[in-house]
């Protein structure tokens, strides 16, 4: 008796399915797997965003999700819902890369600016520079005083080229260098 259908093509990204429920799933519109009982599985798939849509009990569930090149992502599909994440921990340090990110600042009044929870404040015209694990991260442009949000959102960053982040009042951020981009959640 077959358990599992498979349908993959080799792309170069690691995602781990595992599923605790009969699921179908596909990714970016095409189907991947159907699990008629609980499995865990590895399919391959395109590094960058992708968005999954899991059939459980016949009702479709979305979730958006990143592939990083040579990083696993778990996906998990569960009885309460489903899951993602990019598995750094399951990597030798080496093999996720470093990106060197400046902040500039295009206007006269300051702006905090949230990433990954942690607040940074950057001046009118003024360059903040860090270096972050490429990957999706949370981001927030915000007042200077965190009163209000401008733009809110994930920063992914891929490769190990540097990115230019450009942020002014009242807009939404732009993002130069390699393959890394900003998506707006809206939320």
């Amino acid at each position: 008796m077959w358990f599992l259908l498979l349908c993959s093509v080799v792309w170069g990204g690691e995602l781990r399915v595992t599923a605790r429920v009969p699921a179908e799933l596909r990714i970016d519109g095409l189907p991947v797997l159907q699990a008629f009982q609980p499995l865990d599985a590895t399919v391959e798939v395109p590094p960058g965003p992708h968005r999954a849509e899991v059939l459980t009990h016949g009702a479709p569930q979305p979730l958006d999700f990143s592939v990083v090149e040579g990083v696993p992502t778990l996906l998990v599909i569960g009885r309460i819902g489903l899951s993602a994440e990019v598995l750094y921990d399951r990597v030798a340090p080496a093999a996720v890369p470093q990106v060197q990110v400046s902040i500039r600042h295009q206007g006269d009044e300051g702006v905090m600016v949230l990433l990954d929870g942690e607040r940074l404040a950057v001046s009118g015209g003024r360059q903040l520079s860090l270096v972050r694990p490429a990957g999706t991260h949370n981001l927030e442009i915000r007042s200077a005083d965190g009163t209000l949000i401008w733009a809110r959102g994930e920063l992914m960053l891929e490769g190990a080229e540097a990115v230019v982040l450009q942020v002014s009042a009242g807009k939404v951020p732009e993002v130069a260098g390699g393959s890394s981009r900003f998506w707006s959640t809206g939320r």
